[in-house]
């Protein structure tokens, strides 16, 4: 399997008002998308981090008008989970990813100059083709690198499963991890509609390599 790195700008920067508002600030760093999921045809939702002076970042992405949620998972790390309206342009593009074979390597990292993402694609050159032809026209894209792939599964939530990921970002979510607890397993498989068992065994597997890679 090949990949292809490439950096997407709109009007010379980010392709989402939002990450344009972060990349303005010189107090607040734009840290990886771990999690980027469309839940309807206009809304994401994201698992993503912030560095620098995160109660700042956290009020900037608050107060955003394209921010429909957002929370404050952890402060000392500057992890926020956030349900984001998609312009056009991002929706289009996730939209084509998740119709194809095209696989979008996470987590997604962002210039810190502009904010514009740098993404890393899967596929084979035929598929390239087809999602560079894809991409909006008022998008522009430029290309990194491309070569064979060799994963490096050196971030905890980015080798989780998918389903480990809807798993994590539900119980954020809905407060599993707040104290006192907010949410049950029973409440998380509702939301994640698997069953209690089963989301149970997931909680452990994320929790197991989440948490030894952070005392490693």
């Amino acid at each position: 399997m090949r990949y292809l790195r490439a950096v997407f700008t709109k009007d010379g920067g980010a392709i989402h008002p939002w990450g344009e508002t972060l990349a303005r600030d010189e107090s607040v760093l734009r840290g990886p998308m771990y999690v980027m999921e469309m839940v309807d045809d206009e809304v994401a939702k994201m698992l993503c981090r912030v560095y620098g002076d995160v109660e700042h970042g956290f009020g900037l992405t608050r107060d955003h008008p394209l921010v429909r949620t957002a929370t404050l998972v952890d402060a000392a790390r500057g992890l926020l989970s956030l349900r984001v309206e998609m312009p056009t342009e991002p929706r289009q593009m996730l939209r084509f990813q998740r119709e194809t074979d095209i696989i979008l390597v996470m987590p997604l990292q962002f210039r810190q100059t502009d904010g514009a993402p740098v993404a890393t694609l899967l596929g084979d050159d035929e598929s390239f083709d087809d999602s560079l032809d894809a991409v909006p026209a008022a998008v522009d894209v430029e290309l990194l690198e491309t070569g064979e792939y060799e994963p490096e599964p050196d971030d905890p939530i980015a080798s989780l499963t998918p389903t480990q990921q809807r798993v994590l970002l539900s119980a954020v979510e809905e407060g599993y991890y707040e104290c006192p607890r907010e949410a049950t397993q029973d409440e998380l498989a509702d939301a994640v509609d698997l069953a209690p068992g089963t989301v149970g065994e997931h909680l452990r597997k994320i929790e197991s390599r989440v948490f030894s890679h952070l005392v490693e």
